[in-house]
């Protein structure tokens, strides 16, 4: 008996693990046979959703149209947003101009990896992000205030754990504590930053020991508490977003309930009124792979809820059970870029890793501190090229026309014919008509 109860254990351990190893071997190759169905249903995708039509006529000062007119159709910022995560020394280096350049040619928008988290407060890292915050907002990025608030001990300030690990004290007085505390990052935090969202709350699934002690939903609480601050700060254009990770990216056998654990907890916020507004997937790719298809059905499954969607912190990393190679990291970076602007709620994506600096190199990176790429950073400017430029020289028609299918997003237009030249700005967001006129 014993025997058979010890070969039903065995049994049920090796199922176990099959199961599991089931589930990793999935994304453990990439598909080179499907790619370029993947890809072609992508494209498609993104050609319907980011682009629109564009229609030029060169016309002269007696209302003629003008044939054989050239025309240069550039593009000066995206629609979508395209997002590096930035430290606090980016702009402390001799490379510094090098990183501007590269910031404003392959990206539009922005965020501090850590600067602007609690524990930051007050900080000398904090006051060079005042510094650096300013450059951003002149150049007319869209910034990401990452984040409020972590209900975890570990991440949260001296005198919050404090409160946290009091003794003999009731749980509801010890919640009403550490709210108050954790509550002061928040007025802090909106008034202070002038960014366009905030991770209000970041990793409830593996966070929310505030919550635990709670009798109400404090997951709720920190949203009301957020829009009550930014309506007193005259801040109501700030969107509200959660964070999590491993939602739409991991491929650990836990991944597998972690979408539907996030859709849980975003719909207890939601029940109760609390105004979120965007929800952030934490992107990092380790360990294995996520095919395209795997990828688009996750981000499809939180369609239900209708709101923006962000990737916050995409990278391709390595860790102690696995190297990426060039191939693979390369195909990874593109695959993610198309998939995710390819859904039509996906507002934008952030690369967590923007530069290696003198401490610590670290392969995923996108660019070595003296500001050429590495691996990564050049699959992110041949994607960026490949597929995302909308930049042309063309000439008009006979009838002074041209047609061309172009991203959504700012552009410079700019007509010249026979020493007659002219440039306008338009932003493009619908199909559009544009006459332009030689005087």
């Amino acid at each position: 008996m014993k025997n058979k109860k010890l070969f039903f254990l065995f049994s049920v351990c090796c199922l176990t693990i099959f199961s599991c190893k089931t589930n990793l071997v999935e994304t453990n190759n990439l598909d080179i046979e499907e790619d370029a169905n993947w890809k072609k249903e992508a494209l498609h995708r993104i050609d319907s959703l980011r682009k629109r039509e564009l229609t030029i006529i060169v016309k002269d000062k007696n209302g003629n149209s003008i044939p054989n007119a050239e025309v240069k159709i550039n593009l000066d910022k995206h629609e979508f947003k395209f997002g590096a995560a930035i430290d606090k020394d980016v702009f402390n280096s001799p490379h510094t101009e090098k990183y501007k350049s590269l910031l404003k040619t392959y990206f539009n928008s922005s965020g501090f990896e850590n600067a602007l988290k609690p524990k930051r407060r007050f900080s000398e890292t904090e006051a060079k992000a005042a510094q650096i915050i300013s450059w951003f907002l002149e150049n007319d990025f869209y910034m990401r205030g990452h984040a409020l608030v972590w209900e975890n001990r570990k991440n949260m300030r001296p005198e919050e754990k404090k409160v946290m690990n009091l003794k003999g004290i009731t749980n509801k007085k010890k919640e009403e504590k550490v709210i108050s505390l954790l509550s002061q990052h928040f007025t802090h935090a909106l008034k202070k930053w002038d960014v366009n969202c905030w991770d209000v709350l970041n990793e409830p699934i593996g966070n929310h020991q505030i919550n635990d002690l709670a009798d109400r939903n404090t997951f709720a609480y920190w949203f009301k508490l957020a829009d009550s601050v930014r309506q007193r700060s005259n801040k109501l254009d700030v969107k509200l977003f959660i964070n999590e990770n491993r939602v739409i990216s991991g491929t650990t056998p836990n991944t597998y309930s972690r979408p539907s654990e996030y859709k849980k907890i975003i719909q207890s916020i939601l029940d109760v009124g609390a105004p979120l507004e965007g929800i952030g997937f934490q992107s990092r790719i380790k360990h294995q792979f996520v095919s395209p298809g795997q990828m688009l059905e996750r981000l499809k499954s939180f369609e239900e809820f209708n709101l923006p969607l962000h990737a916050t912190e995409f990278e391709i990393r390595d860790s102690d059970i696995r190297t990426y190679t060039i191939e693979e990291r390369s195909a990874l970076i593109e695959q993610f870029m198309l998939i995710y602007t390819s859904h039509y709620l996906v507002e934008g994506i952030w690369h967590w890793t923007f530069y290696n600096n003198t401490r610590n190199s670290k392969p995923w990176a996108l660019f070595n501190y003296d500001g050429t790429p590495t691996v990564s950073g050049e699959q992110w400017i041949k994607t960026m090229n490949t597929y995302f430029s909308s930049s042309y020289e063309l000439k008009t028609n006979s009838n002074g026309e041209l047609i061309k299918r172009v991203f959504k997003g700012d552009y410079t237009l700019s007509v010249s014919y026979k020493n007659q030249l002219k440039s306008v700005k338009r932003t493009i967001t619908e199909n559009n008509a544009l006459t332009i006129t030689l005087e």
